[in-house]
């Protein structure tokens, strides 16, 4: 058949066709409405978009899915291969394409985050890659895995935790450094020379440097001790045998002294499961998964899931174990070789990073091992979606929902004495949370301890948007009894959403069994909803009952966690912090008593020196800097 043929009716794009550049570049097709559905590079543009409307150049099976679908073309010319790949990168990020893969951050990624570029680097666990010049290392199969290596290394190396404002602001050592798992340099008990060089051991110990950590502690053992510094010696012998009780547990899976990652995969229908085996030094350092729905071929989704898993932050090898050749190979072992280079430190120099496809060895053991935990991942994950959906449906027939509640939505208020109030919006997609889906709202139509005008605002806020974007929920949880709801479905019927058809509405609130002397037995959770007299009892243990108060509680959480936030932010508002010896804690009790500035401002001098927490000296101090402020 003639590779003249283009199969699509639209003249657009034959034309871009016929003008699509020779050179390198990015392409990015987009359907009727403009949306772009996918970004790829290509060394010819005109050779590869073609293969995607002429002839059957191009066997892929993804190849007939995204012509169907595509209206329009554009692209970027770029000077050669490598520059088209950073940009495939940089595009897929900022469109958000439907059918590139893109990792999300969820559960299952979390990485340490060692904050090199600051005189006494912080460690702390964190979600989001940014290019600042900190080291990352990770990922971590779960936050579990990563809290216990934070853990290790607070016993051993004792770098701080706290966050740069409360190192710069802070009066007395933390608790971290009480039980031993810190070094205080907030009240300079370690100067910055030593901290760096417990710095330096701990990128090797997380990089799995184990020899040349024990190698550089033992120097510094034997240099201690020459200068009769009995102390530093006794912590860095200390130091190597924590260490290297570490490394003995490790369980050693490669007869070789080598780093590498196994990726391996199991597709069922659109969804394909990653699983990442880490060696270490020849020791098994973790397994990390992750699911991908995306309904182009095998190849292509490795490709862009590989691209993307380093270039979120994950500590690059020199080799990286893949199922086949990857195309682009060289290009994109060029692209690794850069990452590597930036997670280095001085002395390390091996930069090559290459892609293997393995036939025999451990290396090829290691990928069928990843192979089996993948397949064993999305079987249970499987397990858990059917488990989750067997839920739901049990909680719609439980409370005579019309539709099954996909989407739960739940609302709560917080405040303290009427002020800074705020509401939450927790979202609950397939009886799991959906934290990027959380909403916090401040209260804007008065400052008042009125729960219920609180959340008749938030509701109102919420409807009115998912009425503008046709994105309401199934089901909205309210925290209180009947009361509430019938304040929030006065909202629903002012705004002309049903609350028992287009939208399900409950509240959940406690109520008190008592004896007759008063005497409280039990507590239970009942339901209300707008159209049932009787409130709904659910057994107290059930899964229903259990999942409905587990998002309400998150809901409270949420909103304690802004309500407390935003407390913060109006002490620092306030000019309170630039009050001399007024110090974070001090703030905090004169925050928790009295809630604003004004309360505070109006109190006399008397009140302010009977204030426990506050010395007499710092009470008059801030009687008169409030007065001058005032003046």
């Amino acid at each position: 058949m003639s590779d003249t043929i283009v199969y699509t009716h639209s003249e657009k794009i034959k034309e871009k066709l016929a003008r699509l550049p020779k050179e390198p570049g990015v392409y990015l097709l987009k359907d009727g409405k403009g949306d772009t559905i996918y970004v790829g590079k290509a060394t010819s543009l005109a050779s590869r978009v073609r293969q995607y409307f002429v002839g059957f150049s191009d066997s892929r099976p993804s190849i007939p899915y995204l012509r169907a679908q595509t209206e329009d073309i554009d692209w970027i010319v770029t000077k050669n291969e490598f520059d088209a790949l950073i940009l495939e990168n940089n595009l897929i990020k900022k469109e958000k394409p439907k059918y590139n893969v893109r990792l999300r951050d969820d559960k299952t990624y979390i990485s340490l985050k060692l904050t090199v570029n600051h005189p006494f680097p912080r460690i702390h666990e964190e979600r989001d890659y940014k290019p600042d010049g900190s080291m990352y290392f990770g990922p971590y199969s779960s936050a579990t895995a990563l809290r216990d290596t934070l853990r290790t290394i607070g016993g051993i190396f004792k770098l701080r935790r706290c966050s740069d404002h409360e190192l710069e602001t802070t009066e007395k050592p933390c608790l971290y450094y009480h039980i031993g798992a810190c070094s205080a340099p907030c009240v300079g008990y370690v100067d910055q020379a030593e901290y760096a060089r417990q710095v330096d051991s701990v990128v090797l110990f997380l990089q799995g440097k184990d020899k040349k950590l024990v190698d550089d502690l033992k120097a510094r053992m034997r240099e201690a001790a020459r200068n009769l510094r009995f102390e530093e010696a006794s912590r860095y012998r200390d130091q190597i045998t924590a260490v290297e009780r570490t490394v003995s547990e490790q369980k050693v899976v490669a007869r070789k002294y080598v780093d590498f990652d196994a990726v391996g995969f199991f597709r069922l229908s659109d969804v394909t499961e990653f699983s990442i085996i880490s060696v270490r030094k020849g020791v098994l350092a973790g397994a990390f998964d992750f699911t991908i729905q995306n309904p182009l071929s095998e190849e292509d989704v490795a490709s862009q899931f590989i691209q993307q898993y380093y270039e979120r932050g994950a500590y690059v090898p020199p080799e990286i174990v893949v199922p086949w050749e990857l195309e682009d190979k060289s290009i994109i072992e060029t692209w690794l070789m850069q990452r590597r280079k930036a997670q280095l430190t001085s002395g390390q120099k091996r930069l090559k990073v290459a892609l293997v496809v393995p036939t025999r060895g451990e290396r090829k053991k290691m990928l069928e091992l990843a192979f089996e935990n993948a397949k064993e991942s999305l079987r249970k994950k499987n397990d858990r979606k059917l488990q989750n959906e067997k839920l739901l449906e049990s909680l719609r027939s439980a409370l005579y929902l019309s539709a099954l509640p996909e989407r739960i939505e739940c609302f709560d208020i917080s405040h303290f004495q009427g002020s800074a109030t705020v509401g939450s919006m927790v979202v609950f997609e397939g009886a799991q949370p959906a934290k990027k889906e959380y909403r916090m709202y401040s209260i804007k139509s008065h400052d008042t301890n009125d729960d219920f005008a609180s959340m008749e605002e938030v509701l109102t806020r919420r409807l009115e948007r998912g009425i503008r974007e046709e994105n309401l929920p199934d089901l909205i949880i309210i925290d209180g009894g009947k009361g509430q709801l019938s304040r929030v479905q006065s909202v629903f019927e002012r705004l002309g959403v049903q609350a028992y058809k287009d939208v399900g509405l409950i509240s959940l609130a406690k109520s008190r069994l008592r004896t007759k002397k008063g005497v409280s037995l039990r507590t239970d959770e009942r339901v209300y909803k707008p159209d049932r007299a009787l409130p709904i009892v659910l057994g107290q243990s059930s899964a229903e009952l259990l999942l409905i108060a587990r998002i309400r509680d998150e809901a409270h959480r949420f909103a304690i966690t802004y309500h407390r936030k935003k407390r913060k932010n109006i002490v620092f508002e306030t000019g309170l912090e630039g009050i001399p010896g007024l110090g974070e804690k001090r703030r905090k009790v004169l925050l928790d008593k009295y809630a604003t500035l004004d309360k505070i401002k109006a109190l006399s001098l008397g009140e302010l020196e009977s204030i426990d927490g506050i010395p007499k000296t710092l009470a008059k101090t801030i009687f008169e800097h409030l007065r001058s402020d005032a003046d």
